[in-house]
């Protein structure tokens, strides 16, 4: 490895927004801020949901928890 080379690359989202730098080809990821215990509640409900197999509730959950996701059904079952 050559010295400034990276180890890995972290791909965004469309949703986060970035920085410019110098370099036209290169960005700042700019974080989103998070209220870590509502994150962690989010979470505890998922949990909840999955174990009493809720399978609506707990698939709307993720997509609330990630919102950049997006669930492609299996039509064979």
């Amino acid at each position: 490895m050559r010295p400034g080379e990276k180890l890995y690359e972290e791909v965004l989202n469309n949703e986060e927004e970035t920085i410019s730098t110098e370099v036209r080809k290169i960005k700042i990821a700019k974080i989103r801020k998070s209220d870590h215990e509502a994150v962690k509640q989010a979470i505890d409900e998922f949990e909840n949901m999955a174990r009493r197999v809720d399978i609506s509730g707990t698939m709307d959950k993720l997509k609330e928890i990630v919102p950049e996701f997006h669930h492609i059904e299996n039509k064979s079952e």
